[in-house]
């Protein structure tokens, strides 16, 4: 009960006087990724308005090709040309293909018209050659009288559990487990802060053990992380619209991650006793794990390096969707660090 009772307090001493860092570890994160997320927002809704169109002179498109795209390529083909092209000067639509009479059989090719000369669409591009290819194969194939006997063969059944990430997801796990990692500098000096005001000596003769003392405080900021990143991730999916198909895999890396965060304060805490050295050493250190794996995979010789960061284990499960081993190795990097030194208040005082 005396550790819950401090861990209480501390936690209410978090929320209702440590105005700073209730704004960098929950204002600023919730402002930023909304922010974000509404201009992606804004933008794929722009790119599904500017679709593209295509004006289609062929008949051998028209019956050959048109009828096995897909039906959101299907909608593409307009028959009003002049509307078409009325559309692209108003930025209605992105690009005009424009397919002339006679192809493929003539001499012709397809010509694109586009906002700035060189939009494309891929995707489009590729299912219609795709399927315009097959069909002048079979076309030749049927010509020169060749026939080939087909082959009914059953279809192999694959079970997976891999669930893809939601792009939005990713995005807001990503933002809010570098905030996270952001605040081991802040709780780190709160400690440091707690050392230099006597706060933790006068826990020393209140007959409260030292585990209890700092795992009331470690375990007051691991309550109020998850607590509020869990809510902006609940916000964000309801005002958005993400869907929670991965909330487990996004619970455990804030779990995983408040660990690392834990370990790394013990850390700082431990080895530095300037409260302002301690966050900024904080804040370097993140931006250099964060940075290190997004530098070193691409360099052969130095690829190894980027193992040694949480951060590539954090990128590697939102690839893959998958909990293990990674946040295995985010708890593990922070347990190492958090038990590589003591736990005694009566020592760490005296730092």
């Amino acid at each position: 009960m005396k550790t819950i009772r401090l861990t209480w307090f501390h936690l209410k001493r978090i929320i209702l006087r440590n105005w700073g860092f209730l704004i960098m570890s929950l204002a600023f994160p919730l402002v930023i990724i909304f922010a974000f997320l509404f201009i992606m927002e804004s933008e794929s809704s722009l790119l599904s308005e500017q679709a593209n169109a295509v004006v289609n002179h062929s008949d051998y498109v028209t019956e050959t090709v048109v009828p096995q795209l897909d039906d959101p390529y299907q909608e593409y083909f307009v028959t009003n040309e002049e509307e078409a092209f009325a559309q692209l000067d108003q930025i209605e639509v992105s690009m005009v293909y424009e397919i002339p009479e006679g192809f493929p059989h003539s001499d012709t090719s397809i010509q694109v018209h586009s906002i700035n000369g060189s939009n494309r669409d891929p995707l489009f591009e590729a299912e219609f050659l795709s399927i315009l290819t097959d069909a002048l194969r079979d076309e030749a194939f049927e010509e020169a009288g060749i026939i080939f006997e087909t082959t009914e063969a059953s279809e192999p059944a694959i079970d997976s559990s891999f669930v893809p990430v939601n792009s939005n997801m990713a995005f807001m796990l990503f933002m809010l487990l570098f905030f996270m990692g952001y605040s081991t500098g802040f709780i780190a000096g709160d400690l440091a802060k707690m050392r230099k005001e006597g706060l933790l000596t006068r826990s020393i003769i209140s007959n409260i053990y030292s585990w209890q003392i700092l795992g009331s405080v470690l375990g007051a900021y691991m309550i109020y992380s998850v607590l509020s990143n869990v809510l902006i991730v609940l916000l964000a999916s309801a005002v958005f619209s993400i869907p929670l198909t991965n909330l487990g895999l996004g619970l455990g890396l804030i779990l995983s991650m408040g660990i690392f965060v834990m370990g790394l304060t013990m850390l700082l805490f431990r080895v530095f006793k300037n409260e302002t050295l301690i966050q900024m050493l904080g804040l370097l250190l993140i931006m250099v794990l964060v940075f290190v794996p997004l530098f070193t995979q691409s360099l052969d010789q130095l690829s190894a390096i980027q193992y040694i960061s949480p951060y590539y284990w954090v990128f590697e499960s939102l690839d893959t969707g998958q909990l293990f081993p990674h946040i295995g190795v985010i708890s593990l990097y922070g347990l190492v660090m958090f038990t590589a030194g003591s736990f005694k208040v009566e020592r760490l005082v005296k730092l």
